[in-house]
């Protein structure tokens, strides 16, 4: 939990999402134990943690939100450690939920929206695969958003 604390009091990652200023092990506990099961039960979304494979350490959390499952459709977001920027991380636990959506459950689309000014989340979009369709003004309060799909014969 510390680390997930950590990485959501981040000052980049406040920046880029919605999460609480003042960031506590309480709100992670909060989310990870109601919010994110909450989420999962009622066919909204999931979370994932994802970890280092040679030391176990959390470097990025993944989520699923927004899921129309008469369309197959969902929204894909994320939010990646400070220690663990640009090492690949986010891009390679995007891919492989996308491939477990379409391959196992018969999604037909995977959506990412991504600030126009944050290069990096926009790089783990395109290194995974997605192609960009525009950009969604004032998408996220007074921020445009770049729009992304994946579709199954997108999938490297």
């Amino acid at each position: 939990m510390p680390d997930l604390t950590a990485t959501a009091a981040d000052e980049l990652t406040q920046l880029r999402t919605g999460l609480p200023r003042d960031y506590t092990e309480g709100h992670g506990r909060a989310y990870a134990l109601l919010i994110s099961e909450q989420h999962r039960l009622s066919g909204g979304g999931i979370t994932w943690a994802v970890v280092e494979r040679e030391t176990g350490r959390f470097v990025a959390s993944v989520d699923l939100k927004s899921t129309e499952w008469g369309h197959r459709a969902t929204e894909v977001g994320y939010m990646t450690a400070p220690w663990a920027r640009g090492k690949g991380y986010a891009g390679e636990a995007v891919l492989g939920i996308a491939r477990w959506l379409f391959g196992r459950h018969g999604f037909q689309r995977l959506q990412l929206r991504a600030a126009v000014s944050n290069l990096a989340s926009q790089r783990v979009a395109e290194k995974a695969g997605f192609v960009r369709e525009g950009v969604a003004r004032n998408g996220a309060g007074n921020e445009d958003l770049v729009i992304f799909s994946l579709v199954p014969s997108d999938l490297p």
